[in-house]
C-alpha cells in the first residue's frame, strides 16, 4: 500500500462516516513526508467553507513544500461540488503565487474517494 492509499484509508475511516463535512490539510515536504495535518473547517451536511488565508497560514508556519487539502461527502456522493472546483483553483493560483503547492484535493465517502490529481483536474493551465 503506497502512503497516498494510506492516508486516503485513514481518513476514510475518520470521517467517512461523519455527519457532518470536515476540512482537512496535509501539510508535506519536499520528499512528500508528512509534516504535519491540521483541520481548517467544520461545515454542515451539505457544504463547508474554505478559505485560502487558512490553508497557507498553517503552511507558511509549518515550512510545508506541498499540501493535500481533503474532506468528506456525508452524502457518498464522491463528485466534486462546484464549490469545491473553485476552491480548487483558488488554492492552486494562491500555491502559484506562495510557491506552497496543492499536491491533491480529496474528497472521502464511506467506501470511496475521488482525487483531483487522478483526474487530472491540478494541472497546469
Amino acid at each position: 500500500m503506497t502512503r497516498t492509499e494510506h492516508l486516503i484509508e485513514e481518513y476514510q475511516k475518520q470521517l467517512g462516516y461523519y455527519p457532518q463535512e470536515e476540512c482537512w490539510i496535509i501539510f508535506l515536504n519536499s520528499q512528500m513526508n508528512v509534516l504535519g495535518r491540521q483541520l481548517i473547517a467544520r461545515g454542515d451536511l451539505t457544504h463547508v467553507t474554505v478559505h485560502p488565508r487558512d490553508v497557507f497560514r498553517g503552511a507558511v508556519a509549518i515550512n510545508a513544500y506541498c499540501f493535500i487539502i481533503l474532506h468528506n461527502h456525508p452524502s457518498g456522493n464522491k463528485t466534486p461540488s462546484m464549490a469545491d472546483l473553485r476552491v480548487a483553483r483558488q488554492l492552486m493560483v494562491c500555491g502559484e503565487i506562495m510557491q506552497i503547492h496543492l499536491c491533491d484535493f480529496w474528497i472521502l465517502t464511506a467506501h470511496d474517494h475521488y482525487s483531483f490529481h487522478e483526474q487530472g483536474i491540478l494541472k497546469k493551465q
